[in-house]
């Protein structure tokens, strides 16, 4: 008889798996042998004992000196990359970790040693003067057995760090505050000050208080907490003020900490403008302490409006030109549009409500309270336009512009010319009145600026329309309070009257 193909398979492996079992061979049952299309749980890489974490790297004219102990190898290649703008393809589920120590070897010979127990394939391609680099690496686990459902890619394609960046000592932390690195070493560097406890600690502290980025200055307020030196006290008193909450926040644990009865006086101040919006600091002409009422009602007024105006804020503005300004018609559309947002007659009537609330208050002691308002809760500039380029650029000083701008936002900024010189630094604002035109008897206001040269002498812009004739750095000027409402617009009762 014949036997069918599919038992005569059948047999064959019945007789083989017999052979291995009689033979003292591992024998897996029938039952444990993977079935087409069922998964077998895989056996996860063993990581090592887990122990403290050194990482420290410098490369230089391609050669890298590092010193590995117990660090991921992901979080090794995201160094690698920041510091060689290479790019690197690892398993998402890759648990190994480097421990190594690097003497000015070359970028290959770094790579395979840091992924000691792994497989690496190469990439090259070529820079902007022709000269062969190494741009990709693929990097294999040798552990065949480990599924790698998925990849991830580690860097950038450009180098993104330089140096020496670990920061230890007070030294090492001076030098990141004063070379203005990333956020993150800036904290880092406010933290090791404030552990050291020295006079030159408490210095680079206040300093860092006004650093532009939130981050560092809470970091910095709370190092000062920390000193326990009540010499920082006003310092820490100036941030309750600060525009971020976050920094505000460390503000008053600060004053808490520190302070006596007087700060804590201020602090309550403070707490009374942050949180029911009521300034009892305002003081009319007469002597007296304008009543908190007012004051609350002042700031009610113009905060609706200030809300009203914002509600197309960010803009995005592009850049052109050389050197590189933002586009000054884009620029005086977002401003224009966003005064125009401002129901002007139902915020005028919105303040003399609250003027004749009080009738000891005289209109000029009204009017500069509300001055007062208009220019505490102005914006600043990173809070109105959002610029994308990475390049340096400069904000352009139009008469719009101008005309928002508060009287000291700008003054002691470094002014550039349409063509990129350097003309001089920004000394404060002026305004006239001009007609449209022969035929034309309306008047409008024109605001301009006026510069201080090399030379120490004062020079005005011009008495013709500003559009992009000169500019200040937007890297300088994004931190600044920019937009202020202006009382242009305003029906209230004349002080003269």
């Amino acid at each position: 008889m014949k036997v069918p193909r599919r038992m005569r398979y059948r047999a064959r492996t019945a007789l083989v798996l017999l052979a291995c079992c009689a033979s003292g061979s591992v024998c897996a049952l029938p039952a444990q042998v993977g079935r087409p299309g069922v998964r077998q749980p895989a056996r996860r890489v063993q990581s090592p004992p887990a122990g403290p974490v050194t990482l420290k790297m410098r490369v230089e004219g391609g050669y890298v000196t590092a010193d590995l102990r117990s660090v991921p190898l992901q979080r090794a290649l995201e160094e690698l990359a920041a510091r060689t703008g290479i790019v690197f393809e690892l398993g998402m589920q890759d648990t190994a970790t480097a421990s190594v120590s690097l003497y000015r070897v070359d970028l290959r010979e770094a790579i395979e040693r840091v992924a000691s127990d792994h497989d690496c394939i190469y990439y090259y391609g070529h820079d902007a003067q022709g000269q062969e680099r190494l741009e990709f690496v693929r990097v294999f686990s040798r552990a065949r057995n480990v599924q790698q459902p998925s990849l991830i890619y580690i860097g950038t394609g450009v180098i993104t760090k330089t140096g020496d960046d670990s920061i230890d000592t007070p030294e090492q932390a001076l030098k990141v505050l004063s070379a203005g690195g990333d956020v993150e070493a800036r904290q880092r560097a406010v933290e090791v000050l404030a552990a050291s406890k020295t006079d030159i600690s408490a210095k680079a502290l206040a300093a860092a208080a006004e650093d532009p980025d939130p981050e560092v200055r809470a970091a910095a307020v709370e190092g000062l907490a920390a000193l326990g030196d009540r010499s920082g006290i006003p310092i820490v008193v100036k941030a309750l003020k600060d525009k971020h909450p976050g920094v505000r926040h460390s503000a008053i644990t600060a004053v808490a900490l520190l302070g006596d009865s007087r700060e804590l006086q201020y602090l309550r101040s403070v707490l009374l403008i942050l949180v029911f919006g009521i300034r009892p600091g305002l003081r009319a002409a007469s002597g007296g302490e304008m009543p908190r009422e007012t004051s609350a009602a002042i700031d009610a007024a113009v905060l609706n409006a200030y809300r009203a105006a914002s509600a197309g804020f960010p803009c995005e503005i592009k850049g052109r030109g050389k050197p590189k300004m933002m586009r000054w018609e884009q620029v005086d559309r977002c401003l224009n549009d966003a005064a125009n947002k401002v129901d002007w007659p139902a915020f005028s009537r919105q303040l003399e409500s609250a003027r004749s609330a009080s009738a000891a208050i005289t209109p000029s002691e009204f009017n500069a309270a509300v001055e007062a308002s208009l220019s505490e809760h102005a914006l600043p500039y990173e809070s109105v336009f959002i610029v994308k380029s990475k390049d340096e650029i400069l904000l352009p000083l139009t008469n719009s512009l101008l005309r928002f701008v508060p009287d000291e936002a700008l003054t002691g900024f470094h002014v550039t010319d349409k063509v990129g010189t350097r003309v001089g630094t920004f000394t404060g604002l002026y305004s006239y009145e001009r007609s449209g035109g022969l035929a034309s008897a309306n008047m409008f206001r024109l605001v301009l600026f006026q510069y201080t040269d090399k030379d120490g002498h004062v020079q005005s812009s011009s008495d013709r329309l500003l559009l992009d004739s000169f500019g200040v750095p937007w890297k300088d000027a994004r931190i600044k309070k920019g937009f202020r409402l202006t009382m242009e617009k305003l029906q209230l009762e004349n002080p003269s009257r």
